[in-house]
């Protein structure tokens, strides 16, 4: 990969865009869904679940923010496992992220509809499918998307900055209504106690339950920002 392959790509971020990039990176829509998923998962014990993916993060966004500095590549999510284990294995690792990220979009739009169902059930059953209807609101969103990074990186980072706000005010106002309303210690014990599916439980519930993916981008994230001060 020599510096002639290298796509230059226009540097139209500020400090300020890429730290909001990566903050409304790290709050995805799963914030919500895999809070239920693990505690349906491991019970009470689920939040042993959470803090032990969160210190699986913390040492992956560490060495990415390392490699990010060191390899400042376009695309250096990818590029940097060329370097560490050959081409063979770095296109697996390019179609994986490929498809992650082609697959980001929908599944955003379709966590959007699905957690408008209770005001609008229209839009998505209550087992979550969304209805015909629900596919053509999804789709619409989508193209919404699309327009605005279409308009430009500076547009979307401008916008992802309202977003982020908003990102950051609604899970902060739910989690303190939530302890100051309905915070009960007995469900800590009753239901089956605070293991109710043994510690094998608290491992399960880190996938499937999404709490490894309720952060969305977050590798991606860190790489940026330990590079927002180039921007």
């Amino acid at each position: 990969m020599s510096s002639e392959n290298t796509i230059k790509l226009r540097k139209a971020l500020s400090f300020q865009d890429l730290t909001f990039l990566s903050v409304t990176g790290m709050v995805g829509s799963g914030w919500l869904f895999a809070s239920l998923g693990a505690a349906a998962y491991a019970g009470p014990a689920a939040i042993i679940s959470w803090i032990i993916g969160g210190a699986f993060f913390i040492i992956m966004g560490f060495a990415f923010a390392e490699l990010g500095g060191l390899l400042p590549f376009t695309g250096s999510l990818v590029r940097i496992n060329h370097f560490t284990h050959g081409s063979l294995s770095n296109y697996y690792l390019g179609w994986a992220y490929l498809i992650g990220v082609a697959t980001t979009v929908p599944l955003e739009a379709e966590a959007v509809i699905s957690y408008t169902n209770r005001y609008l059930p229209i839009f998505s059953t209550q087992a979550g499918v969304l209805t015909p209807l629900g596919i053509v609101a999804a789709a619409a969103l989508i193209l919404v998307f699309l327009i605005i990074q279409l308009i430009g990186v500076n547009v979307a980072g401008k916008t992802n900055t309202i977003i982020t706000w908003w990102k950051f005010i609604v899970p902060t106002i739910t989690a303190i209504l939530l302890i100051s309303l309905a915070f009960h210690t007995d469900n800590f014990s009753h239901y089956g106690g605070f293991l109710p599916f043994g510690y094998e439980a608290i491992f399960s519930a880190l996938v499937p339950s999404g709490i490894v993916f309720a952060s969305s981008h977050m590798r991606d994230s860190d790489r940026r920002l330990s590079m927002r001060g180039r921007h």
